[in-house]
């Protein structure tokens, strides 16, 4: 993934609800949520394509990556899987699961106390990796 032409402009990954794997499941979201010529590159004969399965990317140089991750989700062990492969490939990774939230659990920011953290831990390592990479560049 670490070689697509418009990884050099991302400083950071931040993920909540990290879906990697399904080629159905992609499809339908990017048939909905983005531009119907890109995802009609997605077809059934696509179970490899990175950008499609990140679950089969090679991460390698990826910048770092933060996972937010439901422990009450169908979702998790992709997630925890996913967290592991990064780490592996040696991408600064970071990993929470919130005990006790489920899938779109951050959405509850204004009534459950656990999405007002992950959305607090979130933006402290935001600061925080963006504050390096400045510093850096």
């Amino acid at each position: 993934m670490a070689d697509h032409v418009w990884f050099p402009f991302v400083v950071v990954f931040t993920l909540t609800w990290p879906f990697f794997d399904g080629l159905t499941m992609v499809m339908w979201v990017w048939s909905r949520r983005v531009d119907p010529a890109l995802a009609s590159d997605f077809g059934p004969n696509q179970h490899d394509n990175p950008l499609a399965c990140p679950a089969r990317a090679k991460l390698q140089g990826l910048p770092p990556v933060c996972l937010t991750i439901p422990e009450c989700d169908v979702l998790t062990e992709q997630g925890l899987q996913m967290a592991d492969r990064l780490k592996a490939a040696g991408v600064d990774t970071n990993l929470t699961v919130y005990p006790g939230a489920t899938h779109s659990f951050i959405e509850a920011m204004s009534i459950a106390p656990v999405a007002d953290r992950a959305i607090s831990d979130g933006a402290r390592w935001l600061r925080e990796k963006l504050g390096s990479s400045a510093r850096k560049g």
